[in-house]
Formats: structure tokens, C-alpha cells, sequence
């Protein structure tokens, strides 16, 4: 990034499964990449474009950005003025909670997990609206923008993703990778700090390595190594937020050198890992 672009993550006690984001951009650009949280953002300032679900999509004030758990997507400046942003990051577990309860319904339909429509939307009432309600959970916010009683905050943040939702979105069954794939995941997941072969994964997802890229790619996306960062780099956010040193979570996520551990987080989420570490553990 240059020194025009910074960025910030952070979580509040008042919503727990919830994590903010605000980021200014001019050249920084994200690479591809996923989240398993889903995500509502809305610009600021200038306009985001990205690609996602085979689509090239632009964001300005207008639109809400929406983006499932899973989807692969990127993002950048769409013009050299850059933009400015917010994006609320949830938790699907928490987030089926909040859309239960605002629907008034129980849960039978546990793993049914909420699913936009679409990647950007054009609702000026709703991205003007979470302009003003995401700031009041953010602690650099100017004076007054994040005051007010807890309870306050909390039914405005909690309607307003209900409204999201509820307008732009449907319930869709969670849906699993084939088995082949799947099989490989888990190993992945279970030995993120080793160093994992591609025939490892063969093993034990029972196919040869070219059908397991191929299969893999089809069920995430991703080769089976850009997967894997993507889990380590997860990983390492969880690490990070439970405290943990940037050195040890390096280590133990599987990426030994710490500038190579520091560049690819940087690259997936904006940020070092020390100053992620210091926004969401103040």
C-alpha cells in the first residue's frame, strides 16, 4: 500500500461474532480470496470495484456491497481518486441467530445459511444508513459518532442487518464440497503447519493429483495451494485475535519466515498481522 492507503479491523464487546473494517485505497489491491464470514460493506468516498461470482462489479455511496461466505472475490480502486469504505464481517453461526430471531422462528432449520443475490446492490437508504450506524462501534471514530447507550446500538445494528437480509437475500442449505475435495480440506485443516504434498492430498482424497486439482478447483475455487494459505492466513487471524504473538502464529499456522507470513496477510486482508492484532485485542 502507499501512504495514502491504511486500513483498520476491530471487534466490539456490545456484538460479539461481528468484525469491522474501514480502509482508505488508492492503489492497494486485494487478491483473490475468500471469507467465511459474510460480509455487508458500503463506500464512503469514491468507488470499489471487484470481481465476483463471474461477475465485474462497481460499488459507489449508492450500493450495498454483499458478499456470501465463500465467494471468491478480489477488489481495488476504479479510479485513481481511490475510495474510502466500512465492511461489517459475520459470523454465519451468529448471523443465522439474528435472522431467526428477527423472522420470529426456531431452530429446526439450523444450517440454513443466508445467501445474497447479488454481489452489489443499489439501496441508497440502506448504505446510508449503515454510514451511520457502523461508525458508532468504532473507537477512532470523531467525537459523538460512536456514543450512545449500548441497547441503542445494538437494536440499530442488529435491524439493519435484518433489513439487509431481508431484502436482499434468501436462506439457501449449507452446502458441503464433494467428498473428494472435502477429504483433502480436512487433512489441510487438521496440518496447517506441515508441509503438505500434493500427493499427501491424493492419498487421501483417493484420486490422482490431476483430478484432485481439478476437483478441488471446482469445490473452492482455488488450486489446493492457494486454499491452503487461505486456511493458514484464517487461521492466524484467530490466533492473533486469542493473542497470541505474530512470531508463534506464524509458526504455528506453517509460515516460518516472518516477512513471508507478514506479506501474504498484508496481500489477503489490507493489513500486518501486528496491527490487525492491535485493533481487534484493544
Amino acid at each position: 500500500m502507499t501512504a495514502a492507503d491504511h486500513s483498520r479491523f476491530w471487534r466490539h464487546a456490545a456484538v460479539p461474532g461481528f468484525e469491522f473494517f474501514a480502509a482508505t485505497f488508492t492503489r492497494y489491491a486485494f487478491a483473490r480470496h475468500a471469507h467465511d464470514e459474510c460480509l455487508v460493506g458500503v463506500v464512503e468516498e469514491g468507488v470499489e470495484t471487484f470481481t465476483c461470482r463471474g461477475s465485474r462489479w462497481l460499488a459507489t455511496p449508492d450500493h450495498l456491497i454483499t458478499v456470501n461466505a465463500g465467494d471468491v472475490h478480489d477488489g481495488t480502486a476504479a479510479t485513481a481518486d481511490g475510495f474510502r469504505y466500512r465492511v461489517l464481517y459475520m459470523d454465519p453461526p451468529v448471523l443465522e441467530d439474528i435472522l431467526r430471531e428477527a423472522a420470529g422462528v426456531d431452530g429446526s432449520d439450523r444450517g440454513m445459511l443466508p445467501f445474497y443475490r447479488s454481489s452489489v446492490t443499489h439501496d441508497p437508504e440502506l448504505a446510508a444508513a449503515l454510514r451511520r450506524v457502523l461508525p458508532a462501534f468504532d473507537p477512532t471514530a470523531p467525537a459523538g459518532a460512536a456514543t450512545g447507550e449500548t441497547l441503542h446500538r445494538q437494536t440499530a445494528l442488529y435491524g439493519l442487518v435484518a433489513a439487509v437480509f431481508g431484502r436482499h437475500a434468501g436462506l439457501t442449505a449449507t452446502a458441503a464440497a464433494p467428498d473428494a475435495p472435502r477429504r483433502a480440506m480436512d487433512y489441510m485443516a487438521a496440518h496447517l503447519d506441515d508441509d503438505i504434498a500434493l500427493d499427501d492430498l491424493a492419498a487421501v482424497s483417493g484420486l490422482s493429483r490431476f483430478q484432485l486439482v481439478r476437483a478441488f478447483r471446482r469445490a473452492t475455487g482455488f488450486p489446493p495451494h492457494a486454499y491452503l494459505m487461505q486456511r493458514r492466513l484464517a487461521a492466524a487471524k484467530d490466533l492473533l485475535r486469542a493473542g497470541q504473538p505474530p512470531a508463534q502464529v506464524a509458526a504455528a499456522v506453517g509460515l516460518y519466515d516472518q516477512a513471508h507470513f507478514t506479506r501474504r496477510f498484508k496481500q489477503l486482508y489490507g493489513i500486518t498481522p501486528g496491527a490487525y492484532q492491535a485493533g481487534v485485542c484493544s
